[in-house]
């Protein structure tokens, strides 16, 4: 490893605001009511690690698409001026 280059690993997640409910069991004749808003509020979380200083940089979204990635990866080229970035992806 040479002092101008960074080891990064790099992953990404959806963070969703909200309970899925998918099965749940009631006394008979005493069931319960369940509130439900109608609108599914999340973010997007970009973000990787530093392998030798265990520094961290994310960004949060709205979206996980090509543009929010592209933005990320000016964030994290900023944080490494003149140094060569190695970055491992996951495989999503």
């Amino acid at each position: 490893m040479k002092r101008d280059e960074v080891i990064l690993f790099e992953d990404e997640c959806k963070i969703r605001d909200y309970q899925a409910i998918t099965a749940t069991w009631f006394l008979k004749g005493r069931q319960r009511i369940v509130k439900t808003y109608g609108h599914h509020i999340g973010v997007g979380i970009f973000g990787v690690i530093d392998y030798f200083t265990g520094d961290i940089i994310y960004s949060e979204t709205e979206t996980l698409d090509a543009q929010s990635f592209l933005d990320f990866l000016r964030k994290v080229v900023e944080a490494y001026p003149g140094k060569k970035i190695k970055m491992i992806l996951d495989n999503g």
